[in-house]
């Protein structure tokens, strides 16, 4: 089953883009893996379709679930003017958190899987959400139908979106996303899967 992160990635960059005041913004990823390089080159091409001005800074932890370490690598990242972090770890987001909060800026936040919109209330901008029983429907489906193998990409916009309406913005912003996200859709954009990190 293809968790398509890549296509969410699109639009959390974008978002980002359309809403840092420093112009620069910052990915924590747990482990460097082709998914999540796929989510880096994705955030990149967002950044060259909405504002080529915004500098990305990425980074990987080394561990999903490490909130000391996670929480090292956004206070480094904040030092450096980020403004906008997208967290791709697991429990290392309590770690990306707590170090928001003792940010003396505005940093604002995006998550995947679930909403974590209680973590950081005045921060928190929105979350690359999971409904896996689209995907585990289809898998069951394939299985009565006597198929013991495949191959299931989760559809964006359905098994997995951006979750609406955005916190802490501009009106603006959520327009402009609502429009990259309807494009995201129906294919308008194109977010192919690059497992090779930018040179």
């Amino acid at each position: 089953m293809d968790r398509n992160f890549a296509i969410g990635f699109y639009e959390l960059g974008a978002i980002g883009a359309l809403t840092t005041q420093t112009g620069k913004i910052g990915y924590i990823g747990g482990i460097d893996l082709p998914f999540s390089r796929a989510e880096v080159n994705a955030i990149l091409q967002a950044l060259e379709d909405v504002n080529p001005n915004v500098e990305l800074k990425y980074a990987w932890v080394g561990d999903f679930n490490d909130p000391v370490k996670a929480r090292s690598l956004a206070e480094s990242m904040i030092s450096e003017g980020v403004d906008f972090i997208m967290s791709s770890v697991n429990l290392g987001t309590y770690g990306i958190v707590e170090a928001i909060h003792n940010a003396e800026g505005k940093v604002y936040l995006t998550t995947k899987y679930t909403d974590k919109s209680n973590f950081a209330p005045e921060n928190f901008v929105t979350s690359y959400m999971y409904d896996f029983s689209v995907g585990l429907l289809h898998v069951l489906k394939q299985v009565q139908k006597g198929e013991r193998s495949g191959y299931y990409k989760l559809e964006f916009g359905s098994a997995c979106y951006i979750l609406f309406p955005l916190k802490n913005v501009s009106e603006d912003v959520e327009n402009q996303a609502k429009q990259i996200d309807q494009k995201l859709r129906t294919g308008e954009i194109v977010v192919p899967f690059n497992p090779e990190l930018p040179s």
